[in-house]
């Protein structure tokens, strides 16, 4: 007799956008054969294992919520059809697939009852034309062109990562699964293992099987507790037992909840969310249930319009769960919205997520508003992307839309959000529209950069690290400075669009340049019409003829004054001339002499460094110095001009230093970042250092090694007095140098260097001032140890900047070296100024003594809030117990690091520091990766 088989279906209609690229990795090469060609509505047929599942009906609602998402701007329609047998039953799911086909609808996502038993139907589709894709549960031997699932051992990895949180590093662990040898459950155990075989102390006691039997888990977890009463952990890689009423593992349940026991499910639904609230389960691995119809639908409608082609395999993401967002996760489910991004799971446990082992694997999502696929210009930035992942050992994709349209890119930044990856870089080409899919990304813990497009976090208003890109004003004055230099008696900037906030600031640089140095200057307005322009700049020369300075803020700018030097019969020796940018004529120019320099803003450094930033955030907990990084101004001139990138070029690197690890335990973490740099770009470095603390030895070395003619030497200016002469002799033989951890910079020093990597004092203070402010508060104090000292006094006074741009007063308080006389200053100031709450000390030195003072006023946190340079261990331990919001760390890894980097981009890739001094430091350390740092020190931190 034929069965009857109850279908509910349900029909959306929607329109559909192309989002080229987006969701889920596509692989690098499309198959040969052609996608079906697109049809004004695109019917898909969402097929679960089971209509009764209540997972199935979130995923259902995420497939909806996509055709709606893509409804909404055309031009596809696109209908989503949810039909399915009531309850699981691979032989009625085979009559679904046979019944839509007949149907005939465009596409069919499937999760698959039975792999074997899916096999046919799916054959049987793809044969009609129909492409099929598998979810939650996979058909490999089928003709589906992807599968979309969770990655189980992962999952069992961070299953481990969560009991270890919880139990610690040693005890006793059982394990409950389900049927002996599913593939999946047998992937989360094996995770598992990996994930605790670090842990010499954790002994796996025993594993038992219930076959996805509720009753049989509660036995065998019932008679695991009575042979092992002193268990110390549990990982169910099923939730099969928690569907049972409440004592019927009153075992399990008292040491649970009596005796510390940690247990870790698999799985995230709401039967388990009330044990994790009730303090019986301590955290949760789950899938992606909404992901399961929001991705598909997108994954279907990508290959379907736009013949996007897919990994065999693509990971879901999972879900982690604890008592941090285990409240937001049960609000998703009793409001069915999982349109909403999770809360971290791990900044409520006193740390926030842990950083993965410097070794360990990473993957970025990077989202741009433009592709190499359609924009040249983008090739040199995915050309950096692709080297820095590569040298850097981590997995990037690239997200962008196929065409100009920032509404499909915010689109492309919350799918981003949804794969949970550990960084995401994208261009924040309209803040505005994309505040509110960062802000989600940042909520969800996750790293955010910002690069080529965008004006920082501060300016763009989005709390987002850093924004990697041209300082538009530091274009202008360096490249002031340039012109300057040659001699001149008045100059002009020539603007074709007065009014545009970046142009005008490279204009403002420039006369700010030229007014340093007694040139006057001014900005000539000119437009795009390159006839007119040329017209108007003659006019202006002629009624200006001691103009002898000019710089041009791109083609629309250089070509008509060419045009206007050729026809007055002018040249380099009647005006000296530098430009931004570069293209022929701008390339011809500075080969010739008419032009001084082009002024590029490093495309290709735009990409390397998102990826390297990300990673410096993720290994080592190092964080973006300034709010913006600047990847521009790089000069090109006649010494460089005609360079051509060479990625394999074989790089010998000297650096010279005035301390060494084998003596002073600071520079071992200065040398472990340069160790880091060579080894993953491959290149060959030398540190030599004298023995104990003699410049004069020092001096000596950088003589030594330029005569061994190394391809770029990185040093430390302890002396740039001293340190002059063989640092000229370096320059003059053509060896490109740079200066790291002492130094003040090319300018300050005297010594035309390329650049100098180090902690900027002012903005040490200013941003840490910045951060205080943020909490409120009445008056401050800045409590400097040695008035005079100009680092310190440099730090303070960004503070007090920083307070008075916020309106609150504040002033510094001298102290001196001696702790305990310091603290009675200390407390006699307070007591004297009973309204002052905001307090920045500038080392241990004034930390140590502000403790001491706090400790026995009985004042904490909510009291004063406080912030430090520098760390020890009494300033760790004050972060970690919330006495300190932060404190400032130089970042030396990053020193090492960053001159080996340089100087091999340098070499490679044509690229110099765009500024006199590059900040590694301020770098903040505070409770959101305090633990990271306690965990690296002495190594990279």
């Amino acid at each position: 007799m034929k069965k009857f088989v109850n279908w509910l279906l349900i029909a959306v209609s929607i329109l559909a956008v192309v989002l080229a690229g987006c969701g889920p990795k596509p692989t690098e090469a499309p198959p040969t054969e052609a996608p079906p060609p697109a049809a004004e509505k695109l019917t898909i047929a969402w097929i679960p294992k089971a209509l009764n599942n209540p997972v199935f009906e979130v995923g259902r609602d995420g497939a909806f919520k996509k055709a709606e998402e893509l409804t909404a701007a055309g031009p596809t329609e696109v209908e989503v059809l949810y039909v399915g047998s009531v309850a699981s039953d691979a032989a009625e799911q085979a009559r679904v697939v046979e019944d839509v086909i007949a149907k005939g609808v465009n596409a069919i996502g499937i999760s698959c009852n039975d792999p074997t038993a899916c096999e046919d139907p799916i054959n049987k589709a793809v044969e009609a034309g129909i492409p099929v894709m598998a979810w939650d549960s996979d058909s490999p031997d089928s003709q589906r062109f992807t599968y979309l699932g969770v990655d189980n051992y992962e999952g069992g990895k961070a299953a481990a990562d969560l009991l270890v949180r919880f139990m610690g590093e040693e005890g006793k662990v059982a394990l409950l699964t389900g049927v002996p040898g599913a593939f999946n459950l047998e992937e989360r155990i094996r995770g598992f293992q990996d994930g605790v075989a670090d842990y010499s102390g954790i002994e796996i006691v025993t594993t038992v099987y219930c076959n996805d039997d509720i009753n049989l888990g509660v036995q065998v977890v019932e008679e695991t507790m009575q042979a092992n009463p002193d268990l110390d952990g549990w990982f169910f890689v099923g939730l099969w037992p928690l569907f049972a009423d409440r004592g019927s593992m009153p075992l399990w349940e008292d040491a649970s909840l009596n005796k510390g026991m940690a247990n870790i499910v698999f799985d995230t639904l709401p039967v388990e969310l009330e044990f994790l609230q009730d303090g019986y389960v301590h955290g949760l691995v789950g899938q992606k249930y909404w992901g399961w119809g929001y991705d598909t639908v997108q994954m279907i409608y990508d290959y379907v319009t736009e013949g996007t082609r897919y990994d065999d395999w693509t990971d879901s993401g999972m879900d982690i769960v604890t008592e941090c967002n285990v409240d937001a996760m049960a609000d998703m489910w009793a409001t069915s919205d999982f349109t909403k991004v999770l809360p971290d799971a791990y900044e409520c446990l006193g740390v926030a997520a842990e950083a993965p082992a410097p070794g360990e694997e990473l993957n970025f999502i990077l989202v741009q508003h433009a592709l190499c696929a359609w924009d040249s210009f983008w090739c040199t930035v995915e050309q950096g992307i692709a080297d820095g992942a590569e040298d850097i050992g981590v997995n990037v994709t690239v997200l962008g839309p196929d065409e100009f349209n920032l509404e499909k890119t915010a689109t492309l930044i919350d799918q981003a959000v949804a794969a949970q990856p550990d960084g995401i870089a994208l261009t924040v080409t309209d803040p505005v529209l994309f505040k509110e899919p960062i802000m989600r990304a940042l909520d969800a813990g996750i790293p955010v950069i910002a690069y080529n497009a965008g004006s920082g976090p501060v300016v763009d208003g989005i709390p987002y690290m850093a924004y990697l890109g041209q300082d538009e004003y530091q274009g202008g004055y360096l490249g002031g400075l340039r012109l300057a230099a040659e001699g001149g008696t008045s100059g002009v900037c020539i603007n074709q669009q007065v009014g545009h906030t970046g142009l005008d600031a490279r204009c403002q640089g420039f006369v700010d340049a030229l007014d340093e140095k007694g040139i006057p200057a001014e900005v000539l307005a000119i437009g795009d019409d390159l006839a007119e322009s040329q017209t108007i700049i003659d006019d202006y020369f002629t009624a200006n003829p001691d103009v002898d300075v000019a710089l041009t803020l791109g083609p629309n700018g250089a070509t008509p004054f060419y045009a206007f030097l050729d026809a007055a019969g002018l040249g380099p020796e009647d005006v000296t001339h530098g430009t931004f940018d570069l293209n022929d004529e701008i390339r011809a120019a500075i080969e010739n002499g008419t032009s001084m320099f082009g002024i590029d803003q490093q495309p290709y450094l735009q990409g390397y460094g998102a990826v390297m930033w990300l990673a410096m955030v993720n290994r080592y907990g190092i964080t973006p110095a300034m709010p913006v990084i600047a990847t521009g101004p790089g000069f090109v001139d006649q010494s460089n001009v005609g360079a051509t990138p060479d990625p394999d070029k074989e790089v010998n690197l000297m650096l010279v230093q005035h301390a060494l690890c084998a003596w002073d335990s600071f520079w071992c973490v200065v040398e472990k970042g340069i160790q880091t740099a060579g080894e993953q770009m491959g290149v060959n470095v030398t540190v030599l250092g004298p023995d104990e603390f003699n410049l004069e030895k020092t001096a000596s070395l950088i003589d030594q090694a330029v005569a061994a003619q190394p391809d770029g030497l990185a040093l430390t200016v302890t002396d740039p007095v001293l340190f002059k002469e063989p640092i000229e002799r370096a320059l003059d033989a053509g060896i490109p140098v740079l200066a790291y951890n002492a130094g003040s910079g090319p300018i300050k020093d005297g010594i035309p260097y390329l650049t100098y990597l180090g902690q900027d004092e002012y903005q040490g203070g200013y941003q840490g001032g910045l951060r205080l402010a943020a909490e409120g508060g009445t008056s401050g104090v800045c409590i400097n140890q040695q008035v005079g000292h100009t680092g310190l006094d440099a730090r303070c006074q960004g503070f007090v900047d920083a307070l008075d741009e916020k309106g609150i007063p504040a002033e510094v308080l001298a102290i001196g070296d001696d702790l305990a006389e310091s603290q009675t200053i200390i407390d006699d100031y307070f007591t004297a100024n009973p309204d002052v709450d905001v307090a920045l000390t500038l080392g241990p030195n004034g930390a140590t003594p502000f403790y001491a003072f706090l400790d026995a006023a009985g004042l904490g946190p909510e009291d004063v809030t406080h912030g430090t340079f520098d760390l020890n261990p009494e300033i760790v331990a004050a972060i970690e117990n919330g006495t300190s919001m932060f404190g400032i760390d130089q970042q030396p890894f990053l020193q090492g690091y960053g001159a080996v980097m340089m100087l091999t981009l340098l070499n490679r890739q044509n690229i110099v520091p765009a500024l006199p001094v590059t900040p590694t430091g301020p770098g903040f350390v505070d409770a959101s990766n305090v633990a990271i740092v306690k965990a690296l020190a002495g190594e990279y931190r």
